[in-house]
C-alpha cells in the first residue's frame, strides 16, 4: 500500500461495513417519506451566531496544530515519505465554485438581500466537501497506513478527531443561512450518497482511488454531496411562485392584497398580515319589542295574544261584541 492512503475492506469485513452503509440509507429514505413540510433551522441571534463562528475558528486552529503533530511523527517514522496528492481534488475544487455560483443566483431570484447571498453561497460551498467528508473519514478512519508508531491509534486521533470537528462545525454554519431548509430532496439525495458509499464497499472494498473503479465511487458520491447541500438551499415550488409575482408586482398596495403571503424570511423582512373585513354587528331587538309580538306555542297552536296585546285591543273587541 501506499503511504498515506488506507487499506481496502475484504471478505465479511466489507459486506458489514456495506450493510451498515444500506441502513443508513434506508433510514435516510424512510425519513425522506415522512418528512411532510421542510424544516427550517431556528433562527438565531447575535451571541449564537458569534459563537458558533468562534468554534468554527477554533476547530481551524485545532485542526492545523493537530495535522502538524501528525506530520511530525510521520516524517519522524518514515523520512522522505510523503503521502500522494488527492486524486478527486479538481472535483472538489470545480464543485464548490459551481455551488458557490448557484446559491448566489438562488439567493438573487428569491429576493435575499446581496450580504445574505453571499454569505449563504460561502457556508454552503465550505459545507458540501464535509458532507462527503464526515461519513468517508468514519468508514476509513481505522484503515490507513502505514501504522505510524509509536502508536497508530494517537496518529489516527491526532488526524482525524480535528478534522470531524472541523467538518461539524462547517456543516452547523448552515444554519446562520435563512435560506437553509430541510426538504425530502435532501434526504432522498443523502440516500443515494449512502448508497454508493455502500457498493463501493461490497464490490470494491472501499479501496483506496487509484484506479478508475474506486475513482468512479467516489467522484459519484461526492457530486451528489454536493447536490444534497444544494437542496437545502432550493425554495419550493409554491414559494417560487410567489417570490415571481412579487418581483413582477413590485409591492404595490394594490396587488399585495391579491398576492400569496411569503413566508416570514424568505423573500421578505416581514410577515403579511391579512385583514378580515366584517359587516355590520346586528343588535338584538328591543326587550319591550319583542315581549310585544305573539308567541307560538311550542304544539304548534294558534298565535295567542300577549297581556299588553290585549291591554291594547280590548276596546276594539268590546265594540266588535256588542
Amino acid at each position: 500500500m501506499r503511504f498515506g492512503t488506507w487499506a481496502p475492506y475484504n471478505g465479511t469485513e466489507a459486506v458489514a461495513v456495506a450493510a451498515g452503509l444500506l441502513v443508513v440509507a434506508a433510514t435516510l429514505a424512510y425519513l425522506a417519506t415522512r418528512l411532510r413540510v421542510p424544516l427550517e433551522p431556528r433562527r438565531r441571534g447575535r451571541a449564537a451566531k458569534a459563537f458558533m463562528i468562534a468554534v468554527w475558528l477554533l476547530s481551524g486552529w485545532t485542526l492545523s496544530i493537530g495535522w502538524q503533530i501528525a506530520n511530525l511523527l510521520a516524517l519522524h517514522a518514515f523520512p522522505g515519505q510523503t503521502a500522494p496528492p488527492s486524486p478527486t481534488f479538481p472535483v472538489t475544487a470545480s464543485a464548490m465554485v459551481v455551488t458557490f455560483v448557484l446559491i448566489l443566483v438562488i439567493g438573487e431570484r428569491q429576493g435575499f438581500h446581496a450580504r445574505v447571498d453571499f454569505l449563504s453561497a460561502v457556508f454552503g460551498a465550505l459545507a458540501a466537501p464535509f458532507v462527503f467528508e464526515f461519513p468517508f473519514d468514519l468508514v476509513i478512519v481505522t484503515r490507513t497506513v502505514p501504522e505510524i508508531p509509536p502508536d497508530p491509534t494517537l496518529f489516527r486521533v491526532l488526524y482525524f478527531v480535528p478534522l470531524l470537528f472541523v467538518a461539524v462545525s462547517t456543516i452547523a454554519l448552515l444554519a446562520l443561512s435563512p435560506m437553509v431548509r430541510l426538504s425530502r430532496s435532501t434526504l432522498w439525495a443523502l440516500a443515494a450518497m449512502f448508497v454508493v458509499f455502500a457498493l463501493w464497499a461490497a464490490t470494491l472494498g472501499f479501496a483506496y482511488p487509484g484506479s478508475a473503479g474506486p475513482l468512479a465511487m467516489n467522484v459519484v458520491s461526492k457530486i451528489l454531496a454536493f447536490v444534497a447541500t444544494l437542496t437545502l438551499f432550493l425554495p419550493s415550488t409554491r414559494e417560487g411562485v410567489r417570490g415571481l409575482i412579487n418581483r413582477r408586482q413590485g409591492g404595490s398596495p394594490q396587488t399585495a392584497a391579491t398576492a400569496a403571503p411569503v413566508e416570514p424570511g424568505r423573500g421578505s423582512s416581514t410577515a403579511p398580515t391579512t385583514r378580515i373585513e366584517r359587516g355590520p354587528r346586528v343588535r338584538p331587538e328591543n326587550e319591550s319589542f319583542r315581549a310585544d309580538r305573539g308567541k307560538r306555542p311550542s304544539c304548534g297552536g294558534p298565535l295567542r295574544p300577549t297581556p299588553s296585546a290585549r291591554a291594547n285591543s280590548g276596546p276594539a273587541a268590546g265594540a266588535e261584541g256588542s
